[in-house]
């Protein structure tokens, strides 16, 4: 079965020991088969993933916790429930056999991998990425940068191939500007000539775009614009005007698709959302909206 053979590839790589493999193997398919034959839907799958998971925790026995955690991981990616697969994955990495690596060594390895992935499609693509970030997850102290693109990657394979750009990773221009931890989003945004902006890595092709944010008030009538720009440049590649809807309070959130942009080859962009004009009836000096977050879902 490829159960069998996915796993006792990857142990056979960590231990060298082929018998307590084969019998971690054994046990493992003598309780689990034929509830995992069994599992048909993706909730099915996905609920059995995370009972494997939970079972791999608690593991003693560090060959059948890799048995467990390869399984709860491949359950995962098949019912499509990567945030079970990647802490899978987390698990792995921490159980992975030191070598002689040092961490610039290992994250370029990760982000060879991570390439990689970009030339593949489908399942194989997928498995790629988890490959990366296994590699990723094994380096004990990244740069603080570095770390940031990673958790993107991170979002971006759990989303399905969708960026989330936080409140907590933007870089805020303009005195007024001030991202608040305890509710998790960016105050203070009333003048024009401030902006908020994201380094994100970005494949080719066409990107919908919509924006978490809240405003009760006439700011989010205003019109704002969304646009994608070459590092270090001034004029975007392309971008989206918009106007928001009013939300109920300054605590309850609003999700609204604005439109799309287009990215014209894979590489490390800046995602910026400026004020282009305020709404011709807001007072001056008030705040027209707070953001939580930017999501790009690729489209094609």
């Amino acid at each position: 079965m490829q159960w069998i053979v996915l796993c006792v590839t990857l142990a056979v790589v960590e231990s060298g020991d082929w018998s307590a493999i084969l019998r971690a193997q054994q046990l493992f398919h003598e309780v689990y088969g034929k509830r995992i034959e069994a599992a048909k839907t993706s909730a099915e799958k996905s609920a059995l993933a995370r009972e494997i998971l939970e079972l791999a925790k608690k593991e003693s026995d560090s060959t059948a916790k890799m048995v467990e955690l390869e399984q709860a991981k491949r359950l995962a990616v098949e019912a499509h429930d990567l945030a079970i697969a990647i802490e899978a994955v987390r698990l792995i990495a921490s159980q992975s056999l030191k070598d002689e690596l040092s961490d610039d060594e290992r994250l370029l390895k990760a982000e060879q991998v991570w390439r990689e992935a970009e030339s593949k499609t489908g399942v194989d693509k997928l498995y790629t990425q988890l490959d990366a970030l296994q590699e990723f997850f094994r380096v004990s102290s990244p740069p603080v940068l570095v770390k940031n693109r990673w958790e993107q990657r991170i979002e971006q394979v759990t989303s399905g191939g969708g960026i989330v750009l936080k409140a907590k990773d933007a870089k805020l221009v303009g005195r007024h500007l001030v991202y608040v931890s305890n509710i998790d989003r960016i105050t203070g945004w009333s003048e024009p000539n401030e902006y908020v902006e994201w380094h994100a890595e970005l494949r080719s092709g066409t990107y919908e775009v919509s924006i978490e944010y809240t405003g009760p008030w006439r700011g989010p009538l205003s019109v704002f614009a969304i646009g994608v720009f070459r590092n270090n440049s001034r004029i975007p590649i392309s971008a989206r005007f918009f106007s928001l809807e009013k939300t109920e309070t300054w605590d309850s959130a609003k999700t609204i698709t604005v439109g799309w942009v287009r990215v014209p080859k894979s590489d490390s962009y800046t995602v910026r959302l400026w004020i282009v004009s305020k709404d011709k009836d807001m007072r001056p000096g008030y705040p027209t909206i707070d953001v939580k977050s930017i999501r790009l879902n690729a489209t094609k």
